[in-house]
């Protein structure tokens, strides 16, 4: 399983679910238009957790999923926690 740390705030929900793609490894691969309608508008201090569906790895005969949290603070801004499985 790989992923990244999440360190860095975003200012949008859209840039936020746009660094989480970021951990994707590069055999796979994801629909953006299926993932601009993944998130649902969010408050202030609440969480969203999504598993958005990859490309199969066809030579291992596996699908896989990022799975992504994104929590919206108090501030507005967004962070975010992703896993490629």
């Amino acid at each position: 399983m790989s992923g990244f740390t999440p360190t860095i705030y975003h200012e949008t929900l859209w840039h936020a679910v746009q660094a989480a793609t970021d951990s994707i490894p590069s055999h796979h691969a994801i629909e953006i238009e299926g993932l601009r309608n993944a998130f649902d508008p969010m408050s202030y201090e609440t969480s969203q957790s999504r598993a958005i569906p990859l490309s199969s790895d066809l030579k291992r005969g596996r699908k896989s999923v990022l799975r992504v949290t994104i929590y919206r603070m108090q501030s507005g801004r967004y962070e975010v926690t992703a896993y490629a499985a």
